[in-house]
């Protein structure tokens, strides 16, 4: 009963640690970014965390595009001072 206790605290916490992996320290462009799962309207349930080389992220920016929440590209909307990624 115990070690089944103990597996399901670490599958829980595999998310944060790919994550913590995954994400580019500050100011590295040639890291990779993962936006956390963003509010969907058609579902209670977050869309997917999206993770993309953060030179792809700025490019999308600059053309006007950003993903939505299920991962689509999409136009910019109210972000119009978003230039770059600079995480």
């Amino acid at each position: 009963m115990a070690s089944l206790a103990r597996l399901s605290v670490l599958l829980a916490m595999l998310p944060l640690v790919a994550q913590a992996e995954t994400q580019a320290p500050t100011g590295d462009a040639n890291g990779i970014y993962c936006r956390p799962p963003q509010p969907r309207t058609d579902s209670r349930l977050p869309g997917p965390q999206i993770c993309k080389p953060v030179s792809e992220w700025n490019r999308l920016h600059a053309a006007g595009y950003d993903l939505d929440a299920n991962g689509a590209v999409k136009p910019l909307q109210g972000m119009k001072d978003l230039n770059n990624l600079s995480h």
